[in-house]
């Protein structure tokens, strides 16, 4: 295996690679980047920007952080589909992960870059959890892109001590917090050092009119969207979040009952020994050393890490998504572990075989790990075409889980969702779409559930159309 090749043909590589594999997704697994609720609702938030920004509308209901849909916004107005434009902004955002993750470990490692690219490449790049993130139509890419931006300019401010890099590195800390809340924990302990340490050089002004300025963009972000009852404040990560969740793994909340086969802080963990996220990750365990607990790797890095996963392990449900922003913090702090497991192997066929095993294994995770999206994505297509061809527009639609995704791809029924409230009673002759096999028990004595069966105790629903996979289409009688 050769050494690095030039820091420039590097970084062109790192940004072409993401960006090659987008037109096989799309053309190959039909995937547009679209899943779920969260994943429609940045669209919709798009959407109605675009129309806010061009003077058609004049506010915008969205719980969210605007940044990623904000960047979006203006391009849905040309010709370009806007889901092309959103997974086109998280695809691009990989490809930006990817350099600057290179760039912080050519600072923090000098002396160790010989393996950095195919570190970058086989272990970053195609981490299938990781790899999925960049081609789903969600705002964690994005985030960790602008957490690793932040990142790398701080480095470059405690090197050369220059005030634009602390400067640019507190702009990026802003987008990142105004892209996803969390970012705060992997920023916060490495931009207040990085301020201190500007802080004691001779002119004192510079740091101190960034703070301000820093202090003043995050007000003005609490102007615009608030952080009170439809804020993040109000958000279960704060009201429910306590250490006693570190040892649960069922949890009972406005998401129904959700059981997990290992208690919370197992799962946050998870980049330890996840195959999904790390598949090298348990045996570069071996090669840990106690310099990487030691001078700025541990403050830039391991503090912020241990914070953040710390507060995944409080907060009372479980999401693998929320753990994507850390995974290039996580890989630069053990790419010192890979080096060495590298120099470990003697025989350079023997290490290129393992390599090439490595990248095999994780390329099959990646399929594996992003079918069922790839199927939802689908199903949510197919029922949006049926309900086009045999639902009148004025017919009411009672739905739980698909509200977003009708509006992406067009449905203008008029749209009640059955997990809001109980309904007292239900409109004959309208229609009913849910996925019945997601009612029990994750839902048992909760508004779907209990609103399902009064519909089929006094409305006796007729099945019109059964799209495979529990989704279900009736009509009330």
């Amino acid at each position: 295996m050769k050494a690095l090749p030039g820091k420039y043909a590097s970084i062109l590589l790192l940004c072409c690679l993401p960006l090659l594999m987008l037109p096989l997704i799309r053309l190959l697994a039909g995937f547009n980047g679209l899943y779920g609720q969260d994943s429609h609702a940045f669209y919709q938030a798009a959407m109605e920007l675009n129309e806010l920004l061009r003077g058609e509308a004049t506010d915008i209901n969205f719980f969210w952080p605007y940044v990623y849909p904000l960047s979006a916004a203006p391009w849905f107005s040309s010709p370009i589909p806007g889901d092309l434009v959103m997974q086109m902004t998280c695809c691009s955002a990989l490809a930006g992960c990817l350099v600057f993750s290179g760039l912080i470990l050519r600072n923090l490692f000098p002396e160790q870059v010989k393996w950095s690219l195919v570190y970058l490449i086989i272990i970053i790049f195609l981490s299938p959890y990781f790899f999925r993130g960049g081609y789903l139509v969600m705002s964690d890419m994005p985030a960790a892109f602008f957490i690793l931006a932040a990142l790398h300019f701080m480095i470059r401010s405690l090197d050369s001590g220059k005030r634009l890099f602390l400067f640019t590195a507190m702009l990026f800390s802003l987008l990142a917090f105004f892209t996803r809340y969390q970012t705060a924990l992997l920023l916060a302990v490495p931009l207040f050092y990085t301020w201190i340490r500007s802080l004691r050089q001779k002119d004192w002004w510079p740091p101190v009119l960034a703070a301000i300025l820093a202090v003043g963009g995050f007000f003005l972000f609490w102007w615009m969207q608030g952080f009170g009852s439809r804020g993040f404040t109000a958000h279960p990560y704060l009201t429910e979040w306590n250490p006693l969740n570190f040892f649960r793994n069922e949890f009972h909340s406005a998401d129904g009952a959700q059981h997990y086969r290992l208690p919370n802080l197992l799962y946050a963990f998870s980049l330890l020994y996840h195959p999904a996220w790390l598949m090298a990750g348990i045996f570069m365990l071996v090669f840990i050393r106690k310099n990487q607990f030691t001078g700025k790797i541990i403050i830039l890095l391991f503090i912020p890490l241990l914070l953040y996963i710390l507060f995944l392990a409080g907060i009372p449900f479980q999401n693998q998504r929320f753990l994507l922003i850390a995974l290039p913090v996580f890989g630069i702090w053990m790419y010192p572990a890979f080096y060495r497991l590298m120099e470990q192997i003697r025989f350079p066929r023997l290490r290129t075989l393992l390599l090439v095993i490595l990248a095999a294994g994780q390329s099959g995770m990646i399929i594996w790990s992003g079918k069922d999206f790839v199927k939802l994505n689908h199903k949510e297509r197919e029922i949006a075409a049926t309900l086009k061809q045999i639902c009148p527009e004025e017919s009411r639609l009672y739905v739980f889980d698909l509200e977003p995704a009708l509006k992406t791809y067009g449905i203008r029924n008029p749209m009640q969702n059955i997990w809001t409230r109980e309904y007292p009673g239900f409109e004959k002759g309208s229609m009913v779409i849910l996925n019945t096999r997601k009612l029990e028990p994750q839902w048992t004595g909760r508004n779907p559930a209990i609103n399902w069966e009064k519909m089929k105790k006094e409305n006796n629903p007729l099945l019109i159309t059964d799209f495979g996979h529990g989704w279900e289409l009736y009509e009330l009688r």
